[in-house]
């Protein structure tokens, strides 16, 4: 447990270096490290939590030789799976990326997925611009990852119920999680 926490504070040490920082803004930072700290609510994988941490990185203009050298093959392979166009639905943009993948990865990119969008979700809610469309996506997009999920559904029940209901009782009332 101990180099696991070693570990996960060097991956958050090295998105705050100077060539991160060139590509993330300091929200976006952020953004990451909440968006894979949450990832440890569900699963225990370092490999998730080092993808999540980079999970935006080739949006913003990454550099993919640098990502490719700091991540294994397999998160190289999630972030990839993970990154969309800006112009992209970002359901359908998931929908193709994972045709093809195991369940383990398919596993492992719901996850963080649902990760970000539940902190996209707070961070819309607190400044009061989560809009009546936001939660119509999201809601497809939540359904949608729950439904593809191949694992103990228990975890995921309980991390939507109690970080995205939430923000909408359209959640509660149009999500089906059973």
């Amino acid at each position: 447990m101990i180099i696991k926490a070693i570990r996960i504070k060097i991956y958050e040490i090295f998105i705050t270096t100077k060539y991160i920082k060139k590509v993330f803004s300091g929200n976006k930072v952020k953004h990451s490290k909440r968006v894979a700290r949450e990832t440890q609510h569900i699963t225990h994988s370092i490999e998730v939590y080092k993808s999540a941490l980079y999970h935006d990185y080739l949006e913003k203009n990454g550099n993919i030789n640098t990502l490719k050298s700091v991540t294994s093959e397999y998160s190289y392979s999630l972030i990839l799976a993970l990154s969309h166009n800006k112009r992209d639905d970002v359901l359908e943009s998931i929908k193709g990326n994972l045709i093809g993948h195991n369940k383990q990865f398919i596993n492992d990119v719901v996850v963080i997925k649902l990760c970000d969008r539940r902190d996209n979700l707070g961070k819309k809610f607190k400044a009061k611009t989560l809009s009546k469309d936001y939660i119509k996506k999201s809601i497809k997009l939540i359904q949608y990852l729950y439904d593809k999920y191949n694992g103990d559904k228990t975890l995921l029940v309980k991390f939507i119920t109690n970080n995205i209901f939430p923000y909408s009782n359209k959640f509660y009332l149009k999500l089906n999680l059973s």
